[in-house]
């Protein structure tokens, strides 16, 4: 189960440069990963910070201001068009109530959401300017725990509103407490209203001898509808997320890499589906009974997009191979290391982006930056990612994997 209410491009780091949790007491190291999409400059964009303890449906003027950074982005496909942004974040007072706009001070709470903007005028398409992810502390197995969170309504009239549960897995329970009502039932929130919630999480008393393999999220949204029929519409104003356990996959689910010579001398052989070829159908994946577009990536060439084709379309070949779709999942959240050789023990790769690749990363990582590279022409990191496919895929004629 993903987490609907968390984003990827918001986090926090140490000292060293790793993500870790955000944590109460402590002046935390904040950090954004904003994108310029635009294919012109932009000069003096804005990025604001905003925080508050763990929430679902509170007016985005609850949350309080962790402060700005002035950033200045190259135009999409450019260097210098992604850029993580840092700013401090200050939870040492654990006081805080934002001037009593939050009923409990933040040492009451242990979730807290972070939200970030982008603010530019010359800006053509605001609507994708927006992020919010929510930072938790559970552990990776969980006897029973309790959490509280915050439950407000944003609009200016009352509001009938309910607090939804997605389905758990079988064994996971989730029970509101300190709270007049149940999941799906029936409460009043008056205009500007805030009340605290507080949820219990009971995993199944066998779950360290079954551990799930993907991560256990639970999600609660606030629906809410209007109390009169002057305005009118039900909707879901917010939500929060927190991660009952954490999943525990197959370190290795490998399939045979073959070589771009191999497929190149079993072009009447291909396996149904769709490759992306960077510079081909601009850049959208074409099907693999394309043969001449086929045919001429796998050549390759002296240009680091013909050397990244080469590799990348033979990688994607191997995958539908093994059965597209049907093994996607397993195989793409494997570790490279386990596909040993090279890849096993490599010094890390960074790229122009700023990822960096290490024996640890997944296959996923390595297909993902591959399609961000050509789509945003970053032509520095199509040769070391070619390097990567090409470790993987090997240079064997006869088909034998990896090698």
């Amino acid at each position: 189960m993903g987490d609907r209410w968390k984003s990827p491009d918001i986090f926090v780091v140490d000292s060293e440069g790793n993500e870790i949790n955000a944590f109460k007491n402590k002046v935390n190291m904040l950090r954004a990963r904003v994108r310029n999409l635009g294919q012109s400059p932009a000069t003096g964009v804005i990025v604001r910070f905003k925080y508050a303890p763990w929430f679902t449906g509170l007016d985005p003027n609850d949350l309080k201001e962790i402060g700005t950074v002035t950033v200045d982005f190259a135009a999409a496909g450019s260097a210098g068009a992604e850029k993580v942004v840092p700013i401090d974040w200050d939870l040492t007072n654990l006081t805080d109530t934002n001037g009593g706009v939050w009923p409990m001070p933040i040492s009451a709470f242990e979730h807290f959401c972070v939200k970030v903007s982008v603010e530019f005028n010359g800006d053509t398409n605001p609507s994708d300017n927006n992020a919010q992810t929510n930072f938790f502390d559970v552990p990776t197995i969980m006897n029973i725990s309790s959490r509280r969170f915050m439950v407000g309504n944003p609009k200016s009239f009352p509001v009938t509103a309910q607090l939804i549960l997605d389905p758990l897995p079988e064994g996971f329970r989730a029970e509101l407490q300190d709270f007049p009502v149940g999941f799906g039932q029936n409460f009043r929130l008056n205009p500007g209203e805030i009340k605290v919630a507080t949820v219990v999480f009971t995993p199944p008393p066998d779950l360290a001898q079954r551990l799930p393999t993907t991560d256990v999220v639970a999600q609660i949204e606030l629906k809410v509808r209007p109390l009169t029929t002057s305005e009118s519409g039900e909707e879901i104003v917010g939500g929060i997320s927190a991660r009952l356990a954490k999943g525990n996959p197959a370190k290795c689910s490998t399939i045979c890499f073959r070589s771009p010579q191999y497929w190149l001398l079993n072009l009447n052989w291909l396996p149904r589906g769709t490759v992306l070829i960077g510079g081909v159908n601009f850049n959208t994946p074409v099907s693999t009974s394309n043969i001449a577009a086929i045919q001429l990536a796998l050549k390759g060439g002296s240009t680091p997009l013909q050397q990244l084709d080469q590799e990348f379309v033979a990688a994607q070949l191997n995958v539908n191979f093994a059965g597209g779709g049907a093994v996607t999942t397993g195989v793409l959240w494997t570790n490279l290391s386990c596909y040993g050789g090279r890849l096993a023990n490599f010094t890390p790769v960074t790229l122009s982006n700023g990822f960096s690749f290490t024996p640890d990363s997944m296959l996923k990582d390595l297909f993902m930056q591959a399609q961000l590279a050509i789509r945003e022409n970053r032509t520095a990191d199509m040769l070391l990612l070619a390097n990567l496919f090409a470790l993987l895929n090997g240079n064997d004629l006869l088909g034998r994997c990896g090698r």
